[in-house]
């Protein structure tokens, strides 16, 4: 069994060594044990943090033309939910969701967020963890199903910006390394200067003062790199997610530093917004097995270092025409491919819901149906989030009114 989780546990073995080195002496096996030290979860002691307890429901509990659908969701706090609504796996199936590279620490979760189709690792987890056996393992995260209509560019949007970064003040976004990749571009580079635009994702303010003391120590980091930092930098604070969104379809490239992490959203958000991206190719190595990172053709990978990266960002704004990353990544993802595939993993699905058909899911007859049914829209509509308070409930106020809602309106179907 994997041991129980708490603060002090995820502070003291986050797994820096591997954030900034793409090599190790390690076994892989060692490697895994190494990020699975790590979660981003909620436990049921935290109390503290049930604020930020996400549900996101990618089906809803369903009951039309004499057959009842359990509906499924995934949550960073699967434990919490079952233990403080416990009979919530009646009419929902669950997955845990680390939001990090380890596999989840949940319990009591049907399903599991493993990130990549790395048949190795799927292996290693089951023989650590024997009650995994049973359990789905899926080959994905919240990240995959980004929203490609929410982040699709706007009409005839200027790009006037040269490169995007979106990333918090953490040190395994390895951010002074940008900083350096910036400084060689503009040395390599000195006809066309470029100025990035950061956006932090805190409150951010001209004396640091909300800073920790880490993060204060990132930035003297950069600022040591590039002495006047204005000159290379924009930050720009905590924003809304949709103006976020615009600052995607204005940008020329986005530019990612991290090696491990969960799968990072702006690469997918990006791409949605038609905006080349660039990271390192060994993002990820140790979970990703022989998944790409992106497709071809929608952005470029570099080797870890300042000077590639520099290159790499050269590549990108010296030939804009050569990338076409919305259609590349539509074609191999978006939500709905996405879905379909999370929901082909469940043999309960194909087993009790009509009219299955491999692949196809999210276009389901039955399940349009039902959905217009009980919620008075269509299940695309439910998918892509058109009644928010219903499919993506966020802290533990709001979400205790949709899962009352939900057992309400369902728990005598399953007695």
């Amino acid at each position: 069994m994997v041991a129980g989780y708490t603060p002090r546990m995820r502070d003291v073995h986050y797994p820096l060594e591997y954030a900034q080195a793409t090599t190790t002496a390690k076994p892989v096996e060692h490697v895994w044990a190494d990020i699975n030290r790590y979660t981003c979860e909620i436990s049921p002691e935290e109390d503290y943090f049930f604020h930020n307890i996400d549900f996101s429901v990618l089906i809803p509990p369903l009951a039309y033309e004499g057959t009842f659908l359990k509906g499924l969701y995934f949550s960073q706090a699967v434990d919490v939910l079952n233990q403080k609504f416990p009979r919530l796996p009646r009419i929902f199936h669950s997955i845990a969701n680390s939001m990090w590279s380890s596999c989840p620490w949940a319990q009591s979760a049907d399903a599991y967020f493993l990130l990549y189709p790395n048949e190795a690792r799927l292996a290693y987890e089951r023989a650590r963890r024997p009650e995994l056996r049973d359990r789905v393992l899926l080959p994905f995260q919240d990240a995959d199903l980004t929203n490609e209509y929410t982040c699709a560019p706007t009409p005839h949007a200027t790009r006037d910006i040269e490169l995007l970064c979106v990333s918090t003040l953490s040190a395994c976004k390895n951010l002074p390394l940008i900083a350096a990749a910036l400084k060689r571009y503009r040395a390599d580079h000195p006809e066309k200067p470029i100025r990035m635009v950061w956006v932090v994702g805190t409150p951010f303010g001209l004396n640091q003062d909300e800073l920790e003391p880490g993060q204060r120590e990132i930035m003297r980091a950069i600022e040591r790199e590039l002495v006047h930092v204005v000159d290379y930098l924009q930050i720009v604070p905590r924003m809304d997610y949709l103006d976020l969104i615009k600052y995607y379809g204005r940008a020329r490239a986005v530019v990612l530093g991290a090696l491990i992490e969960g799968k990072n959203r702006s690469l997918y958000e990006a791409m949605c917004a038609n905006t080349p991206v660039i990271a390192f190719k060994d993002y990820n190595q140790w979970t990703r097995g022989p998944e790409p990172l992106f497709p071809e053709g929608a952005g470029e990978l570099a080797d870890f270092g300042a000077e590639p990266l520099a290159a790499a960002i050269h590549r990108v704004l010296s030939r804009p025409e050569a990338y076409k990353p919305r259609r590349r990544y539509l074609e191999w993802k978006g939500r709905k491919a996405s879905f379909n595939r999370i929901v082909d993993a469940f043999p309960y699905y194909a087993a009790t819901m009509p009219d299955y058909e491999p692949g196809n899911a999210a276009g389901n007859m039955w399940l349009d149906l039902a959905c217009q049914e009980h919620y008075g829209l269509s299940f695309h509509d439910y998918l892509y989030e058109k009644q928010n308070g219903l499919s993506r409930p966020l802290g533990i106020e709001r979400l205790t009114q949709t899962a009352d809602y939900y057992l309400y309106k369902f728990i005598q179907q399953t007695r």
